[in-house]
């Protein structure tokens, strides 16, 4: 989802649990009304967050999480009740090995490859190599 299909009564979720409702064309300008973790009524300008819902320098702000607006019952309720989810930011961890001066190699958490330079290697070829390696020097 992007910063620019938000619609006014959309929840959000945050890095870090805070929740807050999508008000559009507020007196404030566009921002997010937030609980801020502790109910106390913030408002966070959305000129602060890129079109990829990532926060200017904070990443705790990231927005994590999108749900539908809900009835007019439930419209600024803070839960996720009465709403669907529509998007949740999905994050590839990675590991960097440090091989020597020049190169490192970076494996991503979706156990499909390891980059290694700018070579892109399968994670089942690699597999592959331990296996001869460690037949090689122990036997096995």
């Amino acid at each position: 989802m992007k910063k620019s299909e938000l619609k006014t009564g959309m929840l959000i979720v945050n890095r870090i649990g805070s929740r807050g409702i999508i008000l559009l064309g507020s007196p404030q300008g566009d921002v997010i009304a937030s609980n801020g973790g502790s109910d106390d009524g913030t408002w966070s300008p959305l000129r602060c967050f890129s079109e990829d819902l990532k926060y200017d320098g904070i990443q705790e702000s990231d927005i994590m999480e999108v749900w539908s607006y809900s009835s007019n019952m439930h419209g600024v309720d803070m839960t996720n009740y009465d709403r669907t989810c529509l998007w949740t930011r999905k994050e590839v961890k990675t590991t960097t090995v440090k091989l020597n001066k020049d190169y490192s190699a970076v494996i991503a958490d979706n156990d499909t490859d390891i980059i290694v330079g700018c070579q892109k290697i399968s994670i089942d070829v690699v597999r592959e190599v331990v296996k001869a390696y460690e037949k090689y020097y122990t036997g096995k």
